[in-house]
């Protein structure tokens, strides 16, 4: 076997990539020279957490990857082309929001708890030299089926007058691995008040609340990270010249391997209006980590034609279609803590998935003779794949729930509300490719 041509270069690209699905750079990234590639995405990712729903359905994701490969010729015009490629991928996201007067917060893990919550923060007048104001009235139960049950009760009044009444307060009762949590703040002078509640034990938790004066605050934190490898290895046979077109073809297989871990963070604290104080009630905070991992196994067949424009300059497209088989596991963990009070940890069952998935990919470029054995190309391509695995809500249990204007209440008898699952979503993508090729 004799090498007639192979490259190995360092080639610097910029990617503008426009994608549906967040798996794509790791299956459509596919490189004719060895390169180093950056760029950004944007596309609708994943479904968030219901405990975090409302957060940007986009976000905008930074790519890099390095490709490593070589041609070998086999004579008779057939040819050998190998590749590895390393890629990463991530995205941040941050967000923050009130929850508004009157509405209530109802938010569980996918197994519930068995416990109570109520929670009153109707104003009182109670007339006589008291005159009107903020109040509270709550009740948490949690793990009343162990016969250790966990309890809080709290009643609270703030009056109107004199000017600047308020009253923040936070309670807890934990043990056994299960408990409750209450934290509230009163404004006598606005005549509202708010309140958060959890209950907890070894199944799940709940969370509770209700918000006066736009008092209660949700901040949502999101990082997605995914790290894949991929192996490549095609044959090739150059048909010749086809109406002045050089033209190729080339069939091979694939194999990549990609793990994604995504993270979602929410914090529940009272906002500086709540009440005197309120800063100091411990925030609630709530987080979920998923990680997916999966293979694509596939065969794929491509052609391409090149056309001598005259003084080293060049034309070229190629297409190469394919498909294979996607396997892979999901797993998930939840965390609920109060600072300093409850920390709780939940995992998820791991689930397995399979399914076949088809690939393709067009470029376009133009090319340019810097010398006898390198030449400069500048590409515009597009990428698509059927189906990768992306995480979804799955359809749930209503919570058990009564509101009126002022109160919420939950009753939860335990159980499976909901599983976090994977669906399958198309991916697709645009870039454009700067390269140097060298011959030896």
């Amino acid at each position: 076997m004799r090498l007639k041509s192979g490259f190995l270069a360092c080639t610097f690209c910029v990617i503008l990539l426009a994608q549906t699905s967040l798996a794509v750079s790791e299956t459509t990234i596919l490189m004719d020279t060895p390169a180093y590639s950056a760029g950004s995405k944007w596309a609708k990712n994943f479904e968030f957490d219901r405990v975090v729903s409302g957060g940007p359905a986009r976000t905008g994701r930074s790519n890099h990857s390095v490709e490593f490969g070589m041609i070998f010729d086999l004579g008779n015009r057939f040819w050998l082309d190998g590749r590895y490629s390393r890629s990463s991928s991530w995205a941040a996201g941050i967000w923050a929001q009130r929850l508004s007067s009157g509405n209530a917060l109802l938010a569980s893990s996918d197994n519930l708890p068995f416990g109570d919550v109520k929670l009153d923060i109707r104003p009182l007048d109670p007339g006589g030299d008291v005159g009107p104001g903020a109040a509270l009235w709550a009740q948490l139960a949690a793990a009343q089926n162990t016969g250790e049950g966990k309890t809080i009760e709290v009643t609270a009044f703030s009056p109107a007058q004199p000017a600047g009444n308020s009253i923040a307060i936070y309670a807890v009762s934990s043990g056994n691995g299960a408990g409750a949590f209450l934290g509230a703040a009163l404004s006598g002078t606005t005549q509202s008040a708010s309140a958060l509640g959890i209950i907890y034990d070894v199944n799940g938790f709940a969370l509770v609340g209700i918000a006066g004066n736009d008092a209660i605050k949700r901040q949502f934190r999101m990082n997605d990270e995914m790290k894949s490898q991929k192996r490549s290895l095609h044959i090739g046979y150059s048909v010749g010249k086809v109406s002045g077109w050089d033209m190729s073809v080339k069939l091979g297989v694939n194999a990549t391997q990609a793990d994604r871990q995504i993270s979602q963070h929410m914090r529940f604290s009272f906002a500086a209006n709540a009440a005197s104080g309120a800063n100091a009630i411990p925030h609630i905070k709530y987080s979920i980590t998923e990680n997916i991992r999966w293979s694509y196994i596939s065969a794929d067949i491509g052609g391409s034609a090149t056309r001598n424009l005259g003084q080293g300059w060049s034309v070229s497209v190629a297409v190469a279609i394919g498909a294979g088989t996607i396997k892979g596991n999901y797993s998930a963990s939840r965390r609920v803590r109060v600072e300093g009070l409850v920390d709780q940890r939940y995992w998820s069952s791991r689930q397995s998935f399979s399914r076949g998935a088809a690939h393709g990919k067009i470029s376009l470029g133009i090319s340019r003779m810097l010398g006898r054995r390198t030449t400069a190309t500048l590409e515009v391509w597009a990428a698509g794949m059927s189906a990768v695995p992306v995480p979804v809500n799955s359809s749930r249990t209503r919570l058990a729930s009564g509101a009126a204007q002022g109160i919420v209440q939950l009753n939860s008898a335990g159980g499976v509300r909901e599983q976090r699952r994977t669906d399958w979503r198309p991916a697709m993508a645009t870039g454009i490719r700067f390269g140097l090729r060298h011959h030896f």
